[in-house]
């Protein structure tokens, strides 16, 4: 199952040339794993635990 979120590429994630900076896209993946952790609830047990 293919789960999407939307993020919106803003003036900020540009560079002068108007590509998204590369660092950008570890920003990128990183909320769409946060958006898989809120989805699925994965990762609620460490965060319980006071270790996430």
């Amino acid at each position: 199952m293919l789960n999407i979120i939307q993020i919106k590429v803003r003036g900020y994630h540009l560079d002068v040339f108007q590509h998204v900076n590369n660092a950008r896209y570890l920003e990128f993946l990183e909320e769409g794993r946060w958006a898989f952790f809120d989805e699925f609830g994965a990762g609620t047990d460490l965060m319980e635990q006071g270790l996430a």
